[in-house]
């Protein structure tokens, strides 16, 4: 997925009872690429009982999917789309639910070594599995996961899952 452009990210308004030095932290986590600072604060924000405009819900579910968070960076699209029918966050909403980022895959380990993790993948590929590595932030710590598949339904997953752990490799489905 793409990232939100810096000049999209301006246009951002939360709410009138978000300071701008809220306001200013967000685009600054955001534009940082630390998408788990973004989601952690308009979470809390919204456990306070604070309303979150169309920008705001935009940036939350735009941040979620970049987590690999799939179903609650919908979830946050839909609803933002719901709520604001009008807003042009909406439009944006849309074109990103579209572009059909969503998929299960099986994860077949996740290491503290991007080394390690290749090699696993490439034992995975020379199976005959469609394998790829993928960098995540956890934590404050970096991990590479390795990841097998792009199935359209869980249940296409588990059965990927289920020929795996046949062939003595563990894994989790993930959305």
């Amino acid at each position: 997925m793409k990232k939100l452009g810096a000049a999209a990210l301006l246009l951002l308004c939360l709410t009138a009872s978000a300071g701008a030095e809220e306001l200013s932290s967000l685009q600054a986590s955001f534009l940082r690429g630390d998408y788990s600072g973004v989601v952690r604060e308009i979470r809390s924000m919204e456990a306070q009982g604070r309303d979150l405009n169309d920008g705001a819900l935009y940036l939350w579910g735009v941040s979620a999917l970049q987590l690999d968070h799939l179903e609650e960076g919908r979830l946050v699209l839909e609803r933002l789309m719901a709520r604001y029918p009008q807003s042009p966050w909406r439009v944006q909403a849309q074109q990103v639910l579209r572009q059909g980022t969503f998929y299960y895959c099986v994860q077949v380990g996740s290491f503290s070594s991007e080394r390690n993790a290749e090699r696993l993948s490439s034992e995975m590929k020379r199976r005959g599995y469609a394998s790829e590595v993928s960098e995540g932030v956890l934590g404050g710590k970096t991990f590479y996961r390795v990841r097998i598949g792009r199935f359209a339904s869980r249940p296409e997953a588990e059965v990927e899952l289920k020929k795996l752990k046949q062939e003595g490799f563990p894994g989790r489905i993930f959305p």
